[in-house]
């Protein structure tokens, strides 16, 4: 009598492993992503933490914090100048890139073929490591006259992205109007997204460095015009003194993650020019790190990000919502339940994507007097 034996497995025997093996790794992947996006969101808010500090260092050393934006033009001249800038490259020396803002022309545009090499270079300080690809570029060709390459090359640049805007403060003018908010009571009316501090000025610029919807990035415009009564000089950079809603009460800087693309509840859109497709598509301004663009006045959202509606005869502006439901103009991140943000005394938390327009105002804004209450 021979005995046998075996020294494989059965088919059954294997495909009962491999079932397990599967099962065993279902079980396992969420918690690895949940590990991942712990640590992006850890490295993310440290990223926010170090644009905090270069611009609390920027103002310790100047006296104010930079411009949002930078803009010189003079049509007194032929061919007439144009020159922006965006707040990044003045806090460049702040994080340890002085070699760049060496290289950096503030006498031309940040387009100009002199300054690509800089804006085209990819700096992970701007980057939230959650959003993919983390390369991405912004890229633009602009012609001189209705989207018609014929017309000639007006602007033309490849930039490197950034996922973290300056805060401006919010769209109060239109916000705080019934005519134009896109707020409604539970019976459905129109009311006012923001309730404005008592006495505020109706008449007020959307860019008055002054007004009760401003934040800590303000604006710094020369014009120089043909006709001297036209002429622009404005001057509106903001110290820490200017801050009186309290530095720990103020937002700094906040995720608006992957522009250029518009984003809505995490899926691409594609948007057109006064919402015309015969008008061409819309670009998502600000994508590049060093745009003059990459500043968040935030207008808050509808609940399917729509940000701008017609009814009727009104053009709607904003809504309830302002936190992750849609990169257009509000705040945006890759984070599960909300986004990072880093507040004028140097602290970074993370805002409930819960978090209603009131509130998310309150913070943005650096006088407006509101009360903000602990979350």
């Amino acid at each position: 009598m021979f005995l046998f034996r075996r020294n494989a497995f059965t088919l059954i025997e294997l495909l009962v492993v491999i079932a397990i093996i599967a099962i065993l790794i279902g079980l396992l992947l969420p918690a690895v992503q949940k590990v991942r996006e712990a640590a992006n969101r850890a490295r993310c808010a440290n990223h926010l933490k170090q644009l905090g500090l270069a611009c609390l260092n920027y103002e310790a050393s100047v006296g104010s914090f930079p411009a949002h934006e930078y803009k010189l033009e003079n049509k007194t001249v032929s061919p007439e100048i144009k020159i922006e800038h965006g707040w990044a490259v003045s806090v460049l020396p702040y994080l340890e890139q002085d070699n760049l803002g060496l290289m950096y022309n503030t006498s031309v545009d940040w387009t100009h073929p002199t300054n690509l090499q800089v804006v085209s270079t990819h700096l992970s300080v701007f980057q939230c490591p959650s959003v993919s690809p983390s390369r991405r570029m912004d890229v633009l060709i602009e012609y001189n006259k209705d989207n018609n390459p014929a017309s000639g090359i007006k602007k033309q640049y490849q930039a490197a992205c950034g996922d973290y805007f300056a805060c401006r403060g919010v769209k109060g003018k239109d916000l705080a109007d019934p005519k134009k908010a896109g707020c409604q009571d539970r019976d459905g009316n129109f009311i006012a997204c923001l309730t404005p501090p008592v006495g505020f000025a109706t008449t007020s610029d959307d860019d008055d460095a002054n007004a009760w919807w401003a934040g800590v990035f303000g604006k710094v415009e020369i014009k120089i015009e043909k006709d001297p009564s036209k002429n622009k000089n404005v001057n509106g950079v903001v110290g820490i003194a200017a801050i009186t809603d309290g530095t720990s009460q103020t937002l700094l800087f906040s995720e608006c993650a992957a522009r250029p693309q518009f984003l809505r509840l995490r899926r691409e859109f594609v948007k057109f020019k006064d919402n015309n497709p015969s008008k061409g598509i819309e670009t998502n301004k600000g994508g590049g790190w060093a745009s003059k663009e990459n500043a968040l006045e935030i207008h808050g959202s509808q609940a399917d990000g729509t940000v701008e509606m017609k009814i009727g005869k009104d053009e709607r502006k904003g809504g309830p919502y302002a936190v992750n439901v849609t990169n257009e103009k509000n705040i945006y991140s890759f984070h599960p339940s909300g986004a990072n943000a880093v507040f004028a005394d140097g602290s970074v938390r993370f805002l409930s994507q819960r978090s209603p327009i009131q509130l998310i105002a309150a913070l943005a804004t650096r006088a407006g007097g509101e009360t903000v209450p602990n979350e």
